[in-house]
């Protein structure tokens, strides 16, 4: 500082490194905790969209924010499993679903290795994403041991998914996005561009998503935390619940509406009697809606049936629709099952389907369907593994939730409602292609399995 003050030069730079190593002096033993890094990866996936910035830095592929922080984690995680004898690796409840998931990724690229290698570095960079999150997986299950940090990261997934509601909201209401002005903040950062959707003329919100229907998807997927949080923990999480189930039918999005009924079933299923008392609630809220989003209710009535029915809606082909781009659900499904055939144990490999509206590599139409994708890429045998993992987690959580009675029922019935809401969703929407949704989805079988762990180690006792 005394030095910056005398050359007359770089002041306000000083002041802010002298304030930050000052915060870094106090708080280093809570900022270098596990759970710090946790929360770091779980605010940048929520709060820095994804896509719309990046680093300016001249590589190959795409640097975003949120890959530098999860290869810094992975690394020190690394490190600190040669070296600290506190971090131990721990063995995945889910692990036969993912050795099968893995198994049937690799070996439908070594049978169709004639298909893959004109596409190797797209396939590379999805290999190399794809195995991110296994190792997040067992990083997240090696450093959350107890309830308490479970808690604590469920609170910040719902806290977050509110802060993203609230002004999701906004945006619906004002064609402000707050989250195009990230970089103001972060001025390290590159922003590429705004998005912005509508249906029926009414603006669906798309706050630090990539897509309306991603932010729809992650919104739904907290409500049932928020549930949780609620019933288990202080009443006063009724109010980010509230708002993230707001927020979620900002989108004017039929997905993430089947994914809150989705969860709401399941919840009644396990949590019968608590669901019951809150059913009452549903008139205010339709209500609330109806002021805070204004004719999303009866666009999304529109979209649910529209004048031709919903699946003659989605069986029509435009014709001036390009054949690599033209969706429609229903009118896929023939030809594409039919295409599966030819190849249906392994696929026809990996990332080979290539899609999007700007992707120079696309070979394949949007399926709007994850799991038909999984089926066309990986055949049935890592269908079975995606489908194990959903609903063999799924089912380890709700016998805890039926073992355990009150409150404390309520965390792995909420984190079961979840991931089936979310595979619920993956019929009708890519979910895998959407970065954010799909990392609070790992996120949460990752917590799912620090549970189940946690629940063992307490009986065995």
């Amino acid at each position: 500082m005394a030095a910056s003050i005398f050359v007359g030069k770089g002041v306000a730079a000083a002041a802010a490194v002298a304030a930050l190593g000052t915060v870094f002096a106090a708080w280093h033993q809570t900022i270098l905790r596990w759970p710090a890094a946790v929360a770091l990866l779980i605010s940048i996936m929520l709060f820095v969209p994804i896509g719309r910035y990046s680093i300016p830095i001249n590589l190959p592929f795409g640097m975003d924010l949120y890959r530098i922080a999860v290869a810094l984690v992975l690394a020190a995680w690394a490190g600190a499993l040669l070296v600290d004898p506190n971090v131990r690796m721990r063995r995945s409840p889910f692990e036969i679903p993912l050795l099968i998931i893995l198994c049937a990724t690799f070996g439908s690229i070594i049978v169709n290795i004639s298909r893959v290698a004109p596409l190797g570095s797209a396939v590379l960079k999805s290999i190399t994403f794809f195995l991110s999150f296994f190792l997040v997986h067992f990083f997240l299950i090696s450093v959350v041991r107890n309830r308490r940090t479970i808690e604590n990261i469920t609170k910040l997934l719902v806290a977050g998914t509110s802060v993203v509601a609230a002004f999701s909201i906004v945006e619906q209401r004002t064609h402000f996005n707050l989250f195009d002005h990230v970089g103001q903040v972060l001025p390290f950062l590159q922003f590429n561009g705004a998005g912005e959707m509508d249906r029926y003329g009414l603006i669906r919100a798309m706050g630090s998503s990539s897509h309306p229907i991603e932010l729809g998807v992650l919104l739904a997927m907290a409500f049932p935390l928020g549930l949780a949080l609620v019933f288990g923990s202080s009443r006063i999480w009724s109010i980010p619940t509230a708002i993230v189930t707001i927020g979620a039918i900002s989108a004017v999005s039929r997905t993430p509406i089947i994914v809150l009924l989705t969860a709401g079933l399941v919840l009644l299923w396990l949590r019968p009697r608590d669901v019951r008392r809150l059913l009452p609630l549903a008139v205010p809220l339709v209500i609330v809606v109806k002021l805070a989003v204004p004719g999303s209710i009866a666009t999304l009535k529109n979209a649910f049936f529209p004048q031709d029915g919903l699946v003659q809606e989605q069986a029509v082909y435009h014709r001036e629709a390009d054949p690599l781009l033209a969706g429609g659900r229903v009118r896929q499904l023939g030809p594409m099952l039919n295409e599966a055939s030819r190849k249906p144990l392994l696929g026809e490999g990996f990332a080979t389907r290539q899609t999007g509206f700007n992707n120079p590599l696309r070979n394949a139409p949007i399926l709007d369907n994850q799991w038909l994708g999984l089926l066309l890429e990986i055949g049935i045998v890592g269908l079975v593994g995606w489908a194990a993992l959903f609903l063999g987690s799924a089912r380890r959580l709700a016998a805890a939730s039926r073992r355990r009675a009150g409150p404390d029922g309520w965390l792995p019935a909420a984190f079961a409602a979840s991931i089936i809401g979310f595979g619920v969703a993956m019929f009708t929407f890519d979910g895998f292609a959407f970065i954010q949704a799909t990392f609070v989805f790992w996120i949460l079988i990752s917590l799912s399995a620090s549970f189940l762990l946690t629940e063992s180690v307490e009986v065995s006792r």
